[in-house]
């Protein structure tokens, strides 16, 4: 079995593919994508068919990517070590250091959104609030934009929210920033929130911060906490929301 991949996923053509900065000899890239036309002299680019058509539904491209970053014992069977990193993510650092100071004693760790400066919190429950907030606004702002004024369907993330509500799901329980997640993806516990946070992202919201610690808390599934903002840390850099289309590396 190969050691460890570094993958992602990038439908619709709205981000750049970008190159590491650092390759460690024992590390591959991966990407999955619907373009055809996507070039890189470092990643493994694989074409794969959109799993979302439907224009009416709101971002279905993100839908598509999540499927991968939810599923990677699906996809990358024969890897014992994930690293996802967002389309707007670049590697900036060697990702061997976190599997050894983060997967030697759970088998998956994320990122602290309590840690990020621009908007540290740590609740499900506000995470929604301040959604549905910015949502608002923008639809008095742009009214004609109507639920695409919001980061998803509004009825669709209320919906999470009452089920969690109805099933005691408590607040300020931890919520992770998901731009960058490490697992040892083949572990039994691993793969079986993989699978539910994936059924919570097909019918509930596609806001993947929406349900990780929810399906965490109702599996009881234990992992890590990388206590550093992911958006400029040891190993990533966030690069910022691209709608370009072409999907090049940089």
């Amino acid at each position: 079995m190969k050691k460890i991949v570094v993958y992602t996923a990038i439908f619709g053509g709205y981000d750049f593919l970008y190159e590491p900065e650092i390759k460690p000899d024992n590390v591959d890239f991966v990407c999955f994508t619907d373009n055809k036309d996507m070039k890189s002299d470092t990643w493994d680019v694989r074409y794969t068919l959109p799993l979302y058509h439907n224009p009416e539904l709101q971002n279905p491209y993100v839908r598509n990517a999540r499927k991968y970053k939810t599923l990677p014992h699906r996809f990358l069977s024969d890897y014992e070590y994930s690293i996802w990193v967002d389309g707007n993510a670049k590697m900036t650092g060697d990702v061997n250091e976190l599997v050894n100071e983060y997967l030697q004693d759970k088998n998956m760790a994320v990122y602290d959104k309590m840690c990020c400066v621009l908007d540290p919190w740590g609740c499900i429950y506000e995470e929604a609030r301040r959604i549905f907030n910015f949502g608002n606004i923008n639809i008095k702002r742009e009214p004609w934009k109507g639920i695409k004024a919001y980061k998803d369907d509004p009825m669709l993330m209320q919906k999470a929210v009452d089920k969690y509500k109805k099933e005691n799901f408590p607040e300020n329980l931890g919520l992770l920033s998901a731009m960058v997640l490490v697992r040892k993806h083949n572990e039994k516990d691993v793969s079986s929130v993989g699978e539910e946070w994936w059924e919570m992202i097909k019918y509930y919201s596609h806001l993947d911060q929406m349900s990780f610690n929810y399906v965490a808390w109702k599996q009881d599934f234990q992992f890590n906490w990388i206590r550093e903002d992911v958006r400029d840390c040891r190993h990533f850099k966030n690069m910022g929301v691209h709608k370009v289309k072409g999907g090049k590396s940089k």
